[in-house]
């Protein structure tokens, strides 16, 4: 069975909403198990955030030290 990223889309939200392991869901809908953790590796790759962001906590406030 060929499949396109839209189709996966809507295959995932139907997942998302069903209830079931990946294991069923598969099973219900006749599609590999192999096939649906690729496609869904790809969707989270094409979602993940392109740049790292550092994320400070902390009380100390943030300093230049490169006009010292």
């Amino acid at each position: 069975m060929q499949i396109i990223e839209s189709s996966f889309r809507e295959l995932y939200q139907e997942y998302l909403s069903s209830g079931l392991t990946v294991r069923d869901f598969c099973a219900n809908q006749d599609f590999a198990v192999s096939t649906f953790y690729r496609w869904q590796k790809i969707l989270r790759e094409k979602e993940a955030p392109k740049e790292f962001v550092p994320l400070l906590i902390g009380k100390q406030p943030v300093t230049n030290t490169d006009n010292q």
